[in-house]
């Protein structure tokens, strides 16, 4: 049965990484007005807009059948797109609090 359930696809796997890019981008503004500009939270906030956005393409270019390989059927691989994605949003809501 745990089988069955890990083979098919997760079709809120790219709603969810959408979501989180809006996040990303309204976290993102808000610093950029209220908060002071670091050079670690333009490179950080760069950095993770361009992860979850190639991992948005790739899903996309999945769907559309213009690459073979299918990420979103590995439950581990989705795991660890997640958690790495929401550490980086966290990472750059949180680097103006450790930075000197």
């Amino acid at each position: 049965m745990e089988q069955l359930y890990h083979s098919e696809p997760d079709h809120a796997f790219p709603t969810g990484l959408a979501l989180l890019l809006l996040v990303l981008v309204g976290l993102g503004t808000i610093q950029a007005v209220v908060l002071p500009r670091t050079f670690i939270l333009l490179l950080l906030f760069l950095t993770s807009f361009a992860f979850i956005a190639i991992v948005l393409m790739l899903l996309l270019a999945n769907r559309l059948k213009l690459i073979m390989c299918d990420f979103s059927l590995s439950p581990m691989l989705r795991i660890g797109i997640s958690v790495f994605s929401i550490l980086l949003v966290y990472a750059v809501g949180q680097v103006n609090v450790v930075s000197f």
